[in-house]
């Protein structure tokens, strides 16, 4: 080894001494919020879960979650679940929380990402959540945006068949006819 590499690796190894030094201990929260369903009925409860982790080396304090991410004109939503709080997270720990909301109108409703905020180091933060996206909420009446469309698929179908199905046995009877001979005198 010459020189050159020698002193090469040793500025490396102090950038990275100095880097581990510098580096502090701080929590690092994933927060995924999920709706349990799929589909349902309106007025009937659905469940929403609340999931976060501290993936860090230190504990998040003041944690408190403020949802705003939950229209309420297509969702009947506990005023509890939009004030909960929890005074510790540990490093490598975990909270769940599952609360019920009941959709107020058929069709595809959605939910969009709510935010928890926190203390740590002294310094307050705010994770966002995961969004969910879409639940279909079908009436007593009605029979869903996948039925719906399973019946849209079958109208084209036939209206295909429609179109298809004699062109096909006019080419098969077209094939299928004896070739007429033509007169010359």
């Amino acid at each position: 080894m010459t020189c050159d590499v020698k002193c090469y690796e040793a500025r490396s190894m102090l950038v990275s001494l100095l880097f581990a030094s510098l580096a502090q201990c701080t929590p690092f929260i994933v927060f995924d919020k999920k709706i349990l369903a799929d589909d349902g009925k309106i007025n009937e409860p659905v469940h929403v879960m609340y999931r976060i982790y501290n993936l860090g080396d230190s504990p998040a304090h003041d944690l408190h979650i403020d949802d705003a991410g939950i229209p309420l004109e297509q969702w009947d939503f506990p005023k509890s679940a939009n004030n909960l709080h929890w005074s510790t997270l540990n490093a490598g720990g975990n909270i769940t929380h599952i609360f019920d909301v009941k959709p107020l109108i058929a069709g595809n409703l959605r939910m969009g990402s709510s935010r928890l905020r926190f203390t740590a180091d002294g310094q307050k933060k705010i994770a966002l959540s995961s969004q969910a996206f879409w639940f279909e909420s079908r009436s007593t009446r009605s029979i869903g945006a996948r039925d719906n469309f399973r019946g849209y698929a079958i109208t084209v179908l036939a209206a295909l068949a429609a179109i298809f199905v004699p062109f096909v046995m006019w080419l098969v009877t077209k094939t299928s006819a004896p070739a007429q001979k033509s007169k010359t005198a």
